[in-house]
């Protein structure tokens, strides 16, 4: 892993979910930014729509099957499971356009602190499925990365389909 990622090199906003309605910080790493974030890259770089569309249905279908899921200068998801026909311990999602660190999914015991994080990436891959349209129209407003702004980033949040609620 590089140690030049873009996330070491942005302001504490970048990735961030916004502080909430109730005035309780969001997640350090919204999921949703962070994969739209390597989607956005792809775009700047020339991937269509249809590209998109396609590797995002992989990414859901080796998600549903606990399969190992890759593709170059997008997105790495590895499962953590010993059998393909096991309940995920967990998933390992790489981000191969050195933008931020791996993030780890844990399984959805409960034993853990009762948050499932392994429901938490799928929902947010349905998310990006169910708004890719608006959310592919809204990255490709992006000319480069710096574009990626404060300001982009919340707009770019209220396109996002079923988040939870803040």
């Amino acid at each position: 892993m590089p140690r030049n990622l873009e996330i070491c090199n942005q302001k504490d906003w970048f990735l961030r979910e916004d502080i909430r309605d109730d005035g309780n910080f969001g997640y350090p790493i919204y999921y949703r930014f962070a994969i739209t974030y390597s989607i956005a890259i792809n775009i700047i770089a020339g991937k269509d729509k249809s590209w998109m569309s396609q590797e995002i249905n992989r990414l859901i279908e080796s998600f549903n099957k606990n399969t190992f899921y890759e593709c170059e200068n997008f997105l790495e998801l590895h499962p953590l499971a010993v059998t393909p026909f096991e309940k995920p311990k967990g998933f390992v999602l790489v981000d191969q356009t050195d933008s931020y660190y791996p993030l780890m999914f844990y399984g959805d015991s409960t034993a853990r602190d009762g948050k499932p994080r392994v429901s938490a990436l799928k929902y947010s891959l349905l998310s990006i499925k169910d708004g890719l349209e608006d959310i592919y129209d809204k990255l490709s407003e992006l000319r480069d990365k710096t574009e990626w702004t404060f300001d982009f980033q919340n707009e770019l949040w209220e396109l996002f389909p079923g988040k939870p609620n803040t």
